[in-house]
C-alpha cells in the first residue's frame, strides 16, 4: 500500500495492452497491421463510460465469435493509455481487482469472463465498497448471458449485494453487432492492402459476398477470413470451413517449415493442439503438467528441450482465433492413426489437468462448428467420466467413476447437448424468472433427447485460461462434460 493525495492506495495492477505487427498475426485482436475500420459510435460509447463521475463502474458488451470485442477492447486501450492505466487482467493479478485503489484512472478489461464468474462477482461487490483512490471501470467481455453466469456475477443470492453491484453497472449489457456493408467494404480493402493486394471495385463486392455467406452478421473476424480466401491462389473455397481450413493449413506451415525433424513436428503440433483445448497457458504452468503427469514418450516435449526455432511460448498461445483453434483440435480427433490417437491423449490429459477449462473449450467448439462431422447428438457411452464444469457444484457418480450435475430447462423449453466422439457436453438455462432453487433441483436429461446437429445451440461461453476452475453455487450447474475417455463414438447414434 502507498500513501498518497488521494488516501492510501495500491500497486498498479498488471495490465498488458498486446500487439502484434507480424503479417502471420493478422487475424489477431492484437494485431496492427489493419488500422480499426468503422466502430466510431461504440468507441463514443465506450467514452462516455470512462467519462461517468462514478468512482467505480463497470459494463459488459457481449457478442458472438468474431463480433470483435476483444479487438474494440484493445483498441479502447490504445487510445487512452495515457491518461488511463489500461490493459487486459492479468492471471498472476486478477486476485488483487477487488482490492485495488488506483492512484491513476484505471480500466481493466476481462476478456472471456464466464469461467471466472464467481471471482469476478467478489471483485465486482469489493470495488463497490471503494471510497478512495482514483476511477477505475471493469469492461468485461463475454459471448452471451445465456448460463448461470451472468447471475453469479450479479450476485443474484445475495440480494444487499446484488443491489450494489447493479447500481454500479454503467447500463445494461452491450450486444456488439457486425459492420455496415460500407465498413465491411472498407475492411476488405484494408486487409488486401495491408497484404499488398489490388482490387477492383468488382472484387470488393465479390468479397463482401463471400464474407455475408460465411457470416451473415457481417463480424469483422469473416471479413479477413473472406478477403485470404479470395486471394488464395486456389479460388474461393464453396464454404466458411473449407475456408477456416485453408487458414488453419497455412498456421500449421508456417509453424512446421522452420522444422526440419519430424519428431519435432509431430511434438510442436501437438503442443499446439493441447494449448489450444485449453485456451492457451503459461509456460509454468506447462512445466508443471509435464514435469508430473506421466506421458508417452515422444507426445510432448519438456520446457528444456529444444524445439529449434519455434520459442515454446509461441506454441503455448495454442491456435487463435478460437474459432480456427477449436476446428484444429477436431480434424485432429477425427484424423486416423497416430495424429487420431495423439489427440485424444492430449485431451484427456486437458481433461484431468483443467477440467473447467477443457469444459468450457468443448463448449466453444461445439457452438462454433455445429456442422462438423465429428459433432454429434446422440447418448453417452457407459464408464465415461462426467463432469459439470460450467461453475456449479460437482459431485461423483459410484456408476461413472467422475462427475455428474443436475440443472435443465423444462415446461416447453429445450435442451441441448453435444458430442465430440466422447467429449459431451449437455447444457440448458432457465428460464429468467425461474427461482434458484427450483432450477437447481432440476435433473438434466438424457443427451439421446437429442439427435440433431442443429440443436446443439446456445452453450455456455467459457474462457480462454486453463488454470482458471471457478466452482461457484448450485444454481451455477449448467454444463456436462465427458473426458475424452471412450472416443469411438456414442453407441446410442451413428456418427453425423
Amino acid at each position: 500500500m502507498i500513501a498518497g493525495g488521494l488516501g492510501t492506495v495500491t500497486e498498479p495492477l498488471d495490465l498488458a495492452i498486446p500487439s502484434l505487427d507480424a503479417e502471420e498475426a493478422l487475424l489477431s485482436y492484437a494485431s496492427t497491421v489493419i488500422p480499426r475500420i468503422g466502430r466510431g459510435g461504440e468507441m463514443a460509447e465506450l467514452q462516455g463510460f470512462l467519462d461517468d463521475d462514478r468512482p467505480f463502474s463497470w459494463w459488459l458488451w457481449t457478442g458472438p465469435a468474431g463480433a470483435g470485442k476483444s479487438r474494440l477492447a484493445v483498441e479502447l486501450c490504445r487510445a487512452v493509455s495515457g491518461a488511463w492505466h489500461a490493459g487486459f487482467l492479468r492471471e498472476a493479478h486478477q486476485s488483487r481487482l477487488g482490492d485495488t485503489r488506483a492512484a491513476t484512472p484505471t480500466l481493466v478489461i476481462i476478456d472471456y469472463a464466464a469461467q471466472r464468474s464467481e471471482w469476478l462477482s467478489d471483485a465486482l461487490f469489493a470495488l463497490t465498497q471503494r471510497s478512495t483512490g482514483a476511477k477505475i471501470r471493469v469492461l468485461v467481455l463475454e459471448r452471451d448471458t445465456s448460463g448461470p453466469w451472468w447471475d453469479t456475477v450479479q450476485r443474484r443470492h445475495r440480494l444487499e449485494e446484488a443491489v450494489s453491484v447493479a447500481a454500479a453497472s454503467h447500463r445494461l449489457p452491450r450486444l456488439l453487432g457486425g459492420l455496415s456493408r460500407d465498413e465491411l467494404r472498407a475492411l476488405i480493402g484494408a486487409v488486401a492492402a495491408g497484404l499488398g493486394a489490388e482490387l477492383t471495385a468488382t472484387n470488393v463486392e465479390d468479397i463482401a459476398d463471400h464474407a455475408e455467406d460465411i457470416d451473415p452478421q457481417r463480424g469483422p473476424l469473416f471479413a479477413y477470413v473472406a478477403t485470404l480466401d479470395w486471394l488464395d491462389a486456389n479460388g474461393v473455397s464453396a464454404g466458411r470451413d473449407e475456408a477456416l481450413r485453408r487458414l488453419v493449413a497455412r498456421a500449421d506451415y508456417q509453424m512446421t517449415s522452420r522444422l526440419l525433424s519430424p519428431s519435432n513436428v509431430s511434438r510442436a503440433r501437438n503442443v499446439r493442439t493441447f494449448a489450444t483445448a485449453l485456451g492457451g497457458l503459461g509456460v509454468d504452468a506447462y512445466a508443471t503438467i509435464v514435469e508430473s503427469a506421466a506421458l508417452p514418450s515422444g507426445l510432448l516435449p519438456g520446457v528444456y528441450e529444444d524445439l529449434p526455432v519455434v520459442p515454446l511460448g509461441e506454441l503455448l498461445d495454442g491456435l487463435r482465433p478460437d474459432i480456427l483453434g477449436e476446428l484444429l483440435v477436431l480434424d485432429r480427433l477425427a484424423g486416423a492413426d497416430v495424429d487420431r490417437l495423439s489427440a485424444q491423449r492430449l485431451l484427456r490429459l486437458a481433461w484431468n489437468e483443467a477440467p473447467a477449462a477443457y469444459g468450457a473449450f468443448v463448449a466453444r467448439a461445439a457452438g462454433d462448428h455445429v456442422e462438423h462431422p465429428h459433432l454429434n447428438g446422440g447418448g453417452v457411452a457407459e464408464g465415461e467420466v462426467l463432469a459439470n464444469v460450467g461453475g456449479g457444484q460437482h459431485h461423483r457418480t459410484a456408476q461413472q467413476g467422475g462427475y455428474s450435475s443436475g440443472a435443465a430447462r423444462s415446461g416447453g423449453s429445450a435442451h441441448r447437448c453435444a458430442v465430440v466422439r466422447g467429449i459431451r457436453v449437455a447444457t440448458s438455462t432457465s428460464r429468467q424468472d425461474m427461482p434458484v432453487s427450483r432450477r437447481a433441483a432440476m435433473t438434466a436429461p438424457p443427451c439421446s433427447v437429442l439427435r440433431s446437429r442443429r440443436s446443439i445451440v446456445s452453450l455456455a461461453p467459457a474462457t480462454r485460461s486453463p488454470v482458471r476452475s471457478d466452482p461457484s453455487s448450485a444454481s451455477s450447474a449448467s454444463a456436462t462434460v465427458t473426458a475424452p475417455t471412450l472416443l469411438a463414438g456414442c453407441p446410442a447414434s451413428g456418427t453425423l
